[in-house]
């Protein structure tokens, strides 16, 4: 590759898709996507991830991806992948609540975490309130979100949101909504009665995000890389992640050019402001027009002419 410009903007042999997927940690978009793709690997992957943040064994459960679009996170504005999770029917383990896992590596995205976790909640919520019911019935609903990068810049783990009734906190305000927030190289502000659970916790959030083994036997942690581990090493997979590498340069392209466009144009019409406060014959106006700008003769003479008249 002789340079970055020239690396996104050529197709990748399945060889360096390969060792680009195997490169990846679970904090990474693509990838999550791809272990969360199957159904019953989704339902395993996400037990294991919200038993260590809740510290409580979860159980069946039912994932449902949102994800429209797998991107490979160039920076390009996608669409981001989040599962929801709820329990299957007569199962007690989450009782009524519906839990949102997400993913987060984006930190221009930081301060608009607290209104994108209202939309999210707000989609929720539609979907799984039927008409004519009851508000009393709306499923409580918590967000996880794992990040890479500190939230809300105070240095933390462990970020908890929840509505309270500002004028009279004593007054309990019960909305069902909770917003959780991780992220992994903070300081670990966890205190429980349990002692291995904020261990337990920052281990597995560090997994997520850089690929960190805890040095002790922690078996949630194994069998979550076991998972992604053999994920990775599907042919599938590496051929998908070349699929989305292509796809996203054709988007990059057509970027380009839209912008190329752009600044063509607004070079054109200064140029054309230019010559015709000059008093340049309108024949060499609309010839440099032709030649350097892209430009139909029609076009050219509607731009000389707008620009004659407003002189």
């Amino acid at each position: 590759m002789k340079n970055n410009k020239t690396a996104l903007l050529r197709r990748i042999t399945l060889e360096e898709a390969q060792k680009a997927v195997r490169s990846m940690n679970l904090i990474n978009g693509f990838l999550f996507d791809s272990v969360m793709e199957d159904n019953e690997r989704a339902k395993t992957v996400a037990g294991i991830i919200l038993s260590t943040v809740l510290g409580q064994e979860i159980s069946d459960i039912e994932v449902t991806p949102q994800k429209t679009f797998l991107g490979i996170d160039w920076g390009l504005h996608g669409i981001r992948f989040d599962a929801q999770i709820k329990p299957v029917p007569e199962s007690s383990d989450l009782s009524v609540t519906i839990y949102d896992l997400e993913i987060e590596d984006r930190e221009s995205d930081r301060l608009s975490l607290p209104r994108r976790q209202r939309y999210y909640s707000a989609l929720s919520d539609e979907r799984t309130l039927p008409s004519s019911t009851d508000y009393r019935e709306l499923p409580d609903y918590v967000s996880v979100t794992i990040l890479s990068y500190d939230p809300f810049l105070a240095g933390d783990m462990y970020y908890a949101a929840k509505m309270h009734l500002k004028t009279h906190p004593h007054i309990e305000y019960e909305d069902g909504r909770l917003n959780i927030f991780l992220y992994a190289y903070g300081s670990n502000n966890v205190i429980t009665k349990d002692q291995t659970y904020g261990k337990d916790l920052e281990e597995m959030l560090k997994y997520i995000v850089d690929g960190t083994l805890p040095s002790d036997h922690n078996e949630r942690v194994i069998s979550l890389d076991n998972i992604v581990s053999e994920v990775k090493n599907r042919s599938e997979v590496s051929s998908h992640y070349m699929k989305a590498w292509d796809r996203e340069i054709v988007m990059k392209r057509e970027w380009q050019a839209e912008v190329r466009a752009k600044v063509l144009k607004e070079n054109a019409e200064k140029f054309v402001s230019y010559a015709v406060k000059h008093n340049d014959s309108p024949d060499s106006i609309k010839e440099e027009l032709m030649e350097n700008y892209d430009y139909s003769e029609e076009e050219a003479d509607a731009l000389i002419t707008s620009k004659m008249a407003a002189k």
